[in-house]
């Protein structure tokens, strides 16, 4: 407890005045002393757990990371603000607070340094919002347990010393050699990737990941293999080929949790190449150690298990197989009941890929009755949420008339028609995009699009992005192409003449061919109701003419000028306003 009572003494000032704090701290030495600090801080909270010892530290290492690991997933997934760790010259060089940092999302490692006497907290310069934002704390303060155990002293080896190392027969020279291995090709910058694999270290590696005895080295080997699968399709390959999925799979029911989250990602990278490995990892049987990993008590991430999932259904070159669909589609459904954001995301991001296809592939996924739930997730104020759920819906809506109504009946205009006011240039787009495949729809349906969208789809016309303006442009094309004539007539009232006259000059000929389109039948439409002449004056009047004129080299803008303007040219006659109920001046 001499320890813990300096570290609480530490970080008192420099961090966590005027907070309620809970220490979590972890020991295998539970008997050595009082289990309470001797100065308690008015609004702290000690919390001390017994973890078990071990002779080697290799043991210490993994079973620690496991219990904290666990422990974090279950109290306080990515609300802790720091973990505090007391680093020795012994222990340097080997597994680090790296291991444990992918749990708390916004983790700072401090380090406490000095002797007991003398420690002082190592706080950064400037420390990311995040850390220190709210009115509660939560520490993890790790410098018991990794205080404990046989520590070995860390050696930098040379790329020969680790050949020789990953090819000795000794397990913890294997073990030394693997984790230098692990260390250079997870440098940030430059990872010397081709060299670890033309130097032949990937063998070793994979019979690495089948020494069960040796959970440790099997962690190292397979995050080293992950950082190499992360490189290019040729070093991915060089995997493959050295045999690397089928002990892969097998790890993922290692009772060692740290193993088998790092197998699940080594997969979903080995998978996310292209469809080629993704198949391969697939045939290997992979889906249902997956299935049985989310519905498993083993506290394993499954931030993890959905991004890899989202790999196995990623790619349409070919699209995944139907048998594994149909065993991927009762996971996806189960995970997208989950809270965690980056779950949501990756789960929502699969369904988009399986329904980027035909009537048959969107119809798999909408037979699950997932879509009030992505509906719902159309609302979410996470952006990396609402996409993923934006693009999956407009994917469903691209599907039959009966799949497009289902999206409806499941609440999806009410959230849809809000969406093109997103501050998101992103999200107005794909917003457009999937209003305009409701607008290729049945004229009821038109009628409450035109009702409601009208406002909002003017608004991006005029001040849209033009990848934004593009998709709206859809939008009021299928209106014009599905449309009565009376909703013709409304599309007039709702201003959108105006800005579609205004997007004539945009150097965009697919969009300009589009335009000059809708014009033309809203003049053949007035026309049938008598009333071309006016509508011919109200485009003259918005400059319509002469950006016309402009497009002559357009068949249609020539087709527009003689059928409709010429002959009012050369009488310069304009008929009176009809009567109101066919008419496009008054709204």
């Amino acid at each position: 407890m001499v320890f813990l009572d300096l570290f609480l003494q530490i970080v008192e000032k420099p961090v966590m005045v005027g907070h309620r704090v809970t220490c979590y701290s972890f020991t295998d030495q539970l008997a050595a002393g009082p289990l309470c600090p001797s100065h308690p801080r008015e609004g702290w909270r000690v919390v001390v757990l017994e973890v078990c010892g071990s002779p080697h530290w290799q043991g210490v290492s993994m079973q620690h990371m496991v219990m904290v690991s666990c422990f974090c997933e279950q109290h306080f997934l990515r609300e802790l603000d720091g973990l505090v760790f007391r680093r020795r010259p012994e222990f340097c060089d080997h597994m680090d607070v790296e291991i444990l940092s992918p749990l708390f999302g916004t983790l700072y490692p401090w380090a406490l340094l000095g002797s007991l006497q003398g420690l002082q907290l190592r706080v950064p310069a400037v420390v990311p919002g995040p850390h220190l934002q709210g009115s509660e704390k939560h520490l993890l303060h790790g410098g018991l347990f990794w205080a404990s155990g046989q520590l070995t002293k860390g050696v930098s080896l040379t790329l020969q010393e680790i050949i020789s190392g990953v090819n000795a027969s000794d397990p913890d020279l294997c073990f030394q050699a693997t984790q230098a291995v692990r260390k250079m090709v997870s440098q940030e910058r430059n990872p010397p990737l081709k060299l670890i694999v033309e130097a032949g270290l990937i063998p070793r590696l994979v019979e690495f990941l089948k020494l069960s005895p040796h959970p440790c080295l099997q962690f190292e080997a397979a995050w080293a293999l992950t950082n190499i699968a992360s490189g290019t399709s040729e070093q991915t390959q060089a995997l493959v080929e050295g045999g690397v999925i089928p002990p892969l799979v097998e790890l993922l029911s290692s009772p060692h949790m740290i193993v088998c989250k790092q197998a699940v990602w080594a997969l979903g990278s080995i998978a996310g190449d292209g469809p080629e490995f993704r198949d391969l990892v697939i045939s290997s049987n992979a889906i249902p150690y997956l299935l049985a990993l989310v519905s498993s008590t083993i506290p394993i991430t499954l931030r993890n298990i959905t991004w890899t999932s989202s790999n196995l259904c990623w790619n349409k070159n070919p699209y995944p197989s139907v048998k594994a669909v149909k065993q991927m589609l009762p996971v996806l459904s189960h995970l997208l009941q989950h809270q965690d954001s980056e779950v949501l995301s990756d789960t929502c991001w699969a369904l988009s890929y399986l329904t980027d296809g035909s009537n048959e592939r969107i119809g798999q996924v909408v037979n699950t009755g997932v879509l009030p739930r992505l509906v719902q997730l159309m609302s979410s104020s996470e952006l990396n949420v609402l996409t993923p759920s934006l693009c999956t819906m407009g994917n469903v809506v691209t599907g039959t008339d009966h799949q497009t109504q289902g999206a409806i009946d499941a609440g999806m205009l009410n959230v849809l028609l809000q969406l093109p006011m997103h501050p998101e240039s992103s999200i107005q787009k794909e917003a457009a995009w999937a209003l305009s495949n409701v607008a290729a729809g049945p004229r009821q349906r038109i009628q409450r699009l035109i009702a409601c969208a009208m406002l909002p789809l003017v608004a991006l016309l005029k001040n849209g992005e033009f990848k934004v303006q593009k998709e709206a442009v859809w939008t009021v094309a299928n209106f014009t192409t599905g449309g009565t004539r009376d909703q013709l007539i409304q599309l007039v009232h709702s201003g959108v003449l105006e800005t579609l006259v205004n997007l004539l000059t945009i150097q965009a000929t697919e969009i300009v061919k589009i335009i000059l389109d809708v014009l033309s039948f809203i003049l053949q439409a007035a026309e049938q109701l008598s009333e071309k002449e006016n509508l011919c004056l109200l485009i003259e009047e918005m400059g319509g003419i002469d950006k016309i004129e402009a497009l002559q080299l357009h068949e249609n803008a020539l087709n527009i000028i003689e059928n409709h303007f010429s002959e009012g040219e050369e009488s310069g006659t304009i008929l009176p306003a009809l009567d109101q109920d066919h008419e496009f001046l008054n709204a």
